[in-house]
């Protein structure tokens, strides 16, 4: 048994990218429930989230990003561990939390030198497309999966694939993700008469389908005279690809390419939009969401019913015809289809979906911690 207040060392191989808000958020959840945490970083970007009081051990000898980063990583995975384990274990932690592969493979020596059980949260291009870019990560994962007491997948697609990958079944957990309800926008307003406002949300990386939504609101555009797309995030390469594509297909005075919006506006920003557009897909290198995009609660919970794909645990959110419209993967007709359906509707039904996209995840899809298979009392 762990006595209670549980604590817990979060470690992650970068810590602040703000794109990865929803780890933020997940230890908010943990902070509420009553959970003492700590974090032990290779890499920190400070500024991108939110002052807490949880202690930050920055510790870069562990980082990728060194001109002798190979060097220093093999050295690393001998000296980190005997270097941190003194000052952490005056804190008396009750396991160590790594997020993303990765960082559990990493971390793994550190929780065996503190004496702790180690439990290992996958989310995403860490379960198939790095052992597909590298190899060597099949090893690692295997060895992973012997020293971890716990693996977690986001839901029951990252947990068959932890299966495949060859994770004991009896060591297989699921950390949902969710969402912080917080201070939310002015959620009831109706769709304005100008036309359909779509939104996406998301780095600029093949699984995101940026392309398919241009795509299917071309098609679509025809039907729906004034309708605009906007598609926000980071990545230039592919930005300068998704404009190129926009005037291709002819619709680069109605497309809106952004940077990316940090958490802090995200809400807000949400607001100005009618439906948020998220066609996810599989990548060519194996790259997938592994469970559910969390850009999905957060539009959701601001009221935007959602345009989106049967891909990974999306269809676990969105019930196609209730909170938003579900299409095929890479199949910009279908989604074409249902920008048509969400430009004609009436404004009483599209309340509703408004309605029901925010019930769905306020209600159902909050934050919680899992059973990790370790009883907590006093």
């Amino acid at each position: 048994m762990i006595k209670s207040p549980l604590r817990v060392l979060h470690a992650f191989n970068l810590y602040g990218n703000p794109s990865e808000i929803w780890a933020f958020r997940l230890m908010e959840a943990f902070e509420q429930a009553g959970v003492e945490q700590g974090v032990v970083t290779a890499q920190y970007w400070p500024g991108n989230f939110p002052d807490k009081s949880w202690p930050i051990h920055h510790v870069p000898l562990l980082s990728n990003y060194h001109p002798q980063a190979r060097l220093r990583r093999q050295l690393s995975y001998l000296l980190a561990p005997r270097l941190l384990a003194a000052p952490l274990r005056s804190g008396d932690w009750h396991l160590l939390h790594a997020h993303f592969g990765p960082a559990g493979w990493r971390f793994a020596s550190l929780a065996e030198y503190l004496g702790i059980p180690l439990v290992v949260s996958f989310y995403g291009a860490d379960y198939q497309a790095l052992p597909f870019r590298r190899p060597i990560w099949r090893r690692r994962y295997a060895e992973l999966f012997r020293r971890a007491a716990r693996v977690l997948a986001e839901g029951p697609h990252g947990a068959g694939l932890l299966r495949e990958m060859g994770c004991p079944p009896e060591k297989v957990g699921i950390q949902r993700l969710g969402v912080q309800p917080g201070e939310a926008p002015d959620w009831n307003i109706p769709r304005r008469s100008c036309g359909l406002r779509l939104v996406q949300v998301a780095s600029f990386v093949e699984k995101k389908g940026q392309e398919d939504a241009l795509r299917a609101f071309a098609l679509a555009l025809p039907d729906c005279p004034g309708a605009t797309l906007t598609l926000a995030g980071d990545g230039d390469t592919r930005r300068r690809a998704l404009a190129d594509l926009a005037r291709a297909l002819g619709v680069q005075d109605q497309v809106f390419l952004q940077d990316f919006i940090p958490y802090v506006r995200l809400r807000q920003y949400l607001s100005e939009f009618d439906v948020f557009i998220h066609p996810s897909r599989t990548a060519r290198d194996l790259d997938s969401e592994g469970g559910i995009p969390t850009i999905l609660f957060e539009a959701m919970a601001a009221g935007l019913p959602v345009i989106s794909t049967r891909h990974c645990d999306i269809p676990e959110l969105i019930v196609h015809g209730r909170q938003g419209f579900l299409a095929p993967e890479r199949d910009p007709v279908a989604l074409s289809q249902a920008i048509r359906q969400f430009h004609r509707m009436p404004a009483s039904e599209f309340l509703l979906f408004r309605q029901a996209a925010r019930k769905q995840t306020l209600e159902n899809w909050r934050f919680r911690i899992s059973d990790w298979g370790f009883r907590i009392g006093d």
